[in-house]
Formats: structure tokens, sequence, C-alpha cells
């Protein structure tokens, strides 16, 4: 059963206190998001960076390094292997 139009619409908050909502949703939760500043250069040097964490900082860190595993497994699987006799 479809849910209504006016049900379906995104209640539009700020950034930190969606944020916060989600790590409230969750007994431990891990966030991160980067972002490039509109009007700055494309170094490293002009790129927000956010980083949150809720609940146990031990099962946040294994949380946080399932997700480097997931990025890295993505990256292994995109690269693609010469063969010795293109050395």
């Amino acid at each position: 059963m479809a849910l209504p139009p006016e049900s379906q619409k995104l209640l539009l908050i700020s950034t930190p206190d969606l944020i916060k909502e989600l790590l409230n949703r969750f007994d431990d939760a891990v966030f991160a998001g980067l972002k490039d500043r509109p009007d700055g250069p494309e170094d490293a040097g002009h790129r927000i960076i956010c980083r949150r964490y809720g609940g146990d900082p031990f099962i946040c860190v294994a949380l946080a390094h399932g997700v480097g595993q997931m990025a890295q497994q993505s990256v292994n699987e995109s690269i693609t292997e010469i063969s010795e006799d293109d050395l």
C-alpha cells in the first residue's frame, strides 16, 4: 500500500541536526562526510570534513574499519592486473 503524497515529504533540517538524529537512531554509529567548497580551488586544503560517532568507541572503530574494508574491496575489484609480458 503506497503512502499518501503528504506522508512522503522530506522534512529539511540542518546538517548538524540530521547527523544528530541519525546517530540517535542506533546504539553505535559512525558518520563521515567530505564536501568540496564551491568557491575554493580543487586542492585538499579547501575541503570540508565532518566526522561523528555515537555509542561505544571500540564498536565504532570496528564499524569504521568495516566501511574502509568495503571501500578497499571496491577499489581492488576495479584494478586490472598487468601480465608478465607487459612488464
